[in-house]
């Protein structure tokens, strides 16, 4: 392991059990961060003083003012954005651990809305998977409007919309039809 250089800014981390490791400077700490070996569970205090600091607010002091304008340690620390653009429920993400997108049901909306087709013949099996094709895909739209979920595939959440609606529609008129016909016979 390379030794520290002299002169520099060095420092002691102790983990929750106690342990401590170093004298170690900014940019090994930084690196055992990136590894999952730091974190915000973890104290700091420099080779000169017995003071413990936490080491989210080690970094935040020590090393934003060091970091380049597009460095890991100037980069968001949160997984995703809001509408409103501020820090608001965003969820905080520790470096060892990655984001998790969350998923739309836009191909189940899709797949109702085409099921409700193929089960034409059968009254009872068309209107109710193009009723959930339709209920499921305005929930759908809602979440894309609030942010919660991407637009990518917002076309096909109308697809299946509109496969449910029309189904619905034709199962209408069908219907209709058969009961003028009884009548009329």
């Amino acid at each position: 392991m390379n030794e520290p250089r002299l002169g520099s800014d060095l420092y002691y981390v102790r983990i929750p059990d106690g342990q401590e490791f170093g004298p170690a400077d900014r940019s090994t700490i930084l690196a055992w961060e990136t590894q999952g070996r730091v974190n915000d569970t973890c104290q700091i205090r420099s080779h000169d003083s017995d003071g413990l600091v936490g080491f989210s607010a080690w970094k935040q002091s020590h090393v934003q003012a060091y970091a380049q304008p597009d460095s890991p340690a100037t980069r968001s620390r949160y997984a995703n954005t809001n509408v409103y653009g501020d820090q608001i429920g965003r969820v905080e993400v520790p470096g060892n651990q990655s984001v998790v997108v969350p998923r739309g049901r836009a191909n189940t909306v899709l797949i109702l809305g085409i099921c409700s087709w193929f089960l034409c013949l059968s009254f009872f099996g068309a209107p109710i998977c193009a009723i959930f094709a339709i209920g499921l895909g305005v929930s759908e739209l809602r979440r894309i409007s609030r942010g919660e979920i991407g637009s990518e595939q917002t076309h096909i959440v109308w697809i299946g919309i509109a496969l449910g609606t029309a189904n619905l529609i034709f199962t209408a008129i069908f219907m209709l039809y058969g009961l003028i016909a009884a009548i009329l016979t």
